[in-house]
């Protein structure tokens, strides 16, 4: 669940493609701070604006969202973007990055939403006292890793990319204290399973949950094919109907020893990740997000109840 409301509380979210903001520098693909700074402002102001220019049916609706004036900036095309930087999703870089990415997210988005309300005044249930931001509970990375138990070791390109993402949320602090808040809530990471297919990227902060597979509709059978996998196909001259068919047959290339073993790395899909990986990313970002994170951890059918008893027992630590 990515929103836990109180009563009569609205679900008003909108998400961000961030792979559209992986741009190359020097020969190398890093994520374009300033453009992606620039419109998490403008997204913070559009759905705060939609909570006054709505026509709510109810009047509890109309009072409960003006109350708390609660929002959901989110983000979606997460696994496209870690392709596009060549870091395999289920990777101690790859849960680095995502740290990181919600602690940028997090910091522009409240310092908007404290911007806003200098401009319009805060919340109107708005109590300081009672109020904490992100920084009062989150843990960082090395925590996360040894919460899981497992092994964690960053590559001199994570820190690199991350470098572009430093961030410090407790500087805003004062200005908080001074000004208050436009919104109880920012951030909130929604499946996206619709509008990131509108968008035509990766659902969410999501692994791809198949390269390609089979779609049966009323006038027949078609293959489907992840289009950003289809681009890296054509690099490699793979683009073959032959060889896609294959790929549909299982719906992922991690155990093919004839496929590049770049593709395999950055295409995983959400089978082949583990589901200490699927958790981490979960946990990653929920400690810069103010609402809830909604997340599958995949397992396969032969799952043991021990193994799904570890995996809930590690997301309450």
């Amino acid at each position: 669940g990515e929103e836990p409301l109180m009563d009569w509380e609205p679900c008003n979210l909108g998400s961000i493609d961030l792979s559209k903001y992986v741009v190359e520098r020097n020969g190398s693909t890093f994520f374009d701070v300033e453009k992606l700074t620039e419109d998490i402002k403008i997204i913070i102001r559009f759905l705060d604006n939609v909570i006054d220019a709505a026509k709510w049916p109810l009047k509890q609706l109309d009072e409960a969202s003006k109350r708390t004036r609660k929002i959901g900036l989110g983000a979606m095309g997460w696994a496209y973007a870690l392709a596009k930087l060549g870091i395999r999703y289920d990777s101690p870089d790859a849960v680095y990055l995502s740290w990181h990415m919600a602690r940028f997210i997090y910091y522009h988005a409240l310092k908007t939403s404290i911007e806003l309300a200098r401009e319009k005044g805060a919340f109107p249930a708005y109590d300081p006292a009672l109020y904490r931001p992100a920084w009062h509970f989150s843990k960082n990375v090395e925590e996360l890793f040894k919460i899981a138990e497992t092994e964690f070791k960053i590559s001199k390109r994570a820190l690199e990319i991350a470098k572009d993402l430093e961030v410090d949320p407790i500087v805003l602090k004062e200005d908080l204290l001074r000004y208050g808040v436009r919104n109880a809530q920012a951030l909130s990471i929604a499946p996206t399973g619709t509008i990131s297919i509108i968008a035509g990227t990766s659902p969410s902060i999501e692994p791809i949950f198949a390269l390609a597979f089979v779609r049966s509709v009323a006038i027949g059978t078609f293959i489907e094919i992840d289009r950003l996998f289809l681009e890296y196909l054509r690099r490699y001259e793979l683009d073959d109907p032959e060889v896609i068919e294959a790929i549909a047959e299982t719906g992922g290339i991690g155990h093919n020893p004839f496929m590049p073993r770049t593709l395999r790395e950055i295409f995983r899909t959400a089978h082949d990740v583990s589901p200490i990986y699927h958790l981490l990313h979960q946990a990653a970002w929920q400690q810069w997000v103010d609402a809830g994170v909604s997340k599958t951890v995949n397992m396969v059918a032969e799952a043991t109840i021990d193994e799904v008893d570890k995996i809930y027992r590690t997301a309450w630590r």
